[in-house]
């Protein structure tokens, strides 16, 4: 359970961010002030989730590792959240390229050992 919470926390927040920076897209007719103000209420909620996963998390990983998680979480949600609410397509290439991206996770989990 010590490193299933952090994670699902850290998705938690993922999912919240996620909707943070992008949402404000969705509302016509907002101004840029409207959607910062918009966007820091939602991020507000977010850090709700977020401290509490580094907190706990940091006890079995390593920050580079949570660090890690974090990305690889939010790269996932973002192509589910960026599909299904913004119905924009998420190509091979898209795929690939976060594939790519979140492959680099293995160097840092075989690189890193968890501060005692």
């Amino acid at each position: 359970m010590a490193y299933v919470m952090p994670i699902l926390l850290l998705a938690i927040a993922s999912t919240i961010i996620t909707f943070a920076w992008y949402f404000h897209l969705k509302v016509d007719n907002l101004s840029v002030m409207s959607a910062i103000f918009m966007s820091w209420a939602i991020a507000l909620l977010e850090y709700a989730f977020a401290i509490p996963a580094i907190r706990m998390g940091s006890k079995v990983f390593s920050l580079p590792e949570l660090e890690t998680i974090r990305i690889s979480l939010t790269l996932i949600l973002f192509a589910v959240i960026v599909t299904i609410v913004f119905k924009q397509k998420f190509t091979a290439q898209h795929l690939l390229g976060f594939g790519l991206i979140t492959a680099g996770a293995f160097f840092v989990f075989s690189a890193t050992k968890v501060p005692s």
